[in-house]
């Protein structure tokens, strides 16, 4: 666990940020499900990472009474990461069983958290660098970006959102097939250049717009969805239609592996899952051969 070779490449745990500025396009809903069927189908050793404030990622996996550590202690109080970690535990034929999920959990104060060095969530990940495959981080949508800074702006410090961003070799974008869900598409590709330009990560890079919540039997979300496919750089080709299942599971605190993993949506995941995989292998390729 927590090595991949790819045909001679060797890297660490990937580190992949889900992030739309919008709100309710399937953010967290995405990377939960996304972890957890590279956990449950891929025998992948997942850390998920939740950086928003209103710990849905938490909270679908600890459960909503979940009070524990989070990310916040780790600043505050300086708690060793390893103690923050939680293993995410499933029900299996009425046992409690351990997945190869771990999470750090968020709670309400981390947007109010400033560090001192943009690479200071980057430095906390590196005791469990060679621990997991993947790391998947659900991002907050109230994430403002970088693209409007100035070149030579000095700030008092910077966001653990940034610092996750910044800390990231891919980034997702989940959207829904609606004007509004991709209208932060173009700010979020000057982000993503500000960072690299500022010297922060020169390989962070976008791994695709994921549509979500598609329902292609009104017409204009399949002309949305197609048109955003054509028109916006590296869309997937697997999309995760609307179906009630997915609120379900969610009520329920069980990703769709573990509620109904022969689901049409838990497969949908899978094929998804599996393009992941594809990509980020090109991509590893791509940056290696410079």
């Amino acid at each position: 666990m927590g090595i991949i070779e790819t045909e001679g490449l060797v890297c660490y745990m990937i580190k992949i940020s889900f992030l739309n500025q919008k709100g309710g396009v399937g953010k967290t809903t995405s990377a939960v499900n996304i972890a957890a069927t590279m956990d449950k189908h891929f025998n992948k050793k997942v850390l998920v990472i939740d950086c928003d404030s209103q710990r849905n990622a938490t909270q679908y996996l600890l459960g909503d009474e979940y009070n524990g550590y989070a990310i916040s202690d780790y600043f505050n109080h300086q708690i060793p990461v390893e103690d923050i970690v939680q293993n995410v535990k499933m029900e299996k034929r009425g046992k409690m069983i351990d997945t190869n999920m771990d999470i750090l959990p968020s709670s309400m104060e981390i947007s109010s958290i400033l560090t001192e060095n943009v690479h200071d969530i980057l430095n906390m990940l590196k005791p469990l660098e060679k621990k997991y495959d993947y790391c998947i981080i659900d991002m907050p949508p109230q994430f403002s970006g970088i693209s409007s800074l100035a070149e030579n702006e000095e700030t008092k410090g910077y966001g653990i959102a940034l610092g996750a961003l910044v800390a990231s070799d891919y980034v997702i974008v989940p959207s829904m097939s609606t004007r509004f869900s991709i209208s932060g598409y173009d700010d979020l590709i000057n982000s993503i250049n500000a960072i690299r330009k500022r010297g922060w990560n020169l390989n962070l890079v976008l791994l695709g717009v994921l549509f979500t919540n598609v329902n292609f039997q009104r017409g204009v979300e399949k002309y949305i969805t197609t048109a955003g496919k054509e028109n916006m750089a590296e869309s997937f080709s697997n999309t995760i239609k609307s179906a009630a299942v997915i609120g379900q599971a969610e009520y329920l605190g069980k990703p769709l592996p573990y509620y109904q993993e022969n689901n049409t949506t838990a497969l949908e995941y899978i094929f998804l899952a599996q393009e992941i995989f594809k990509r980020v292998k090109q991509k590893e390729k791509e940056k290696k051969n410079g």
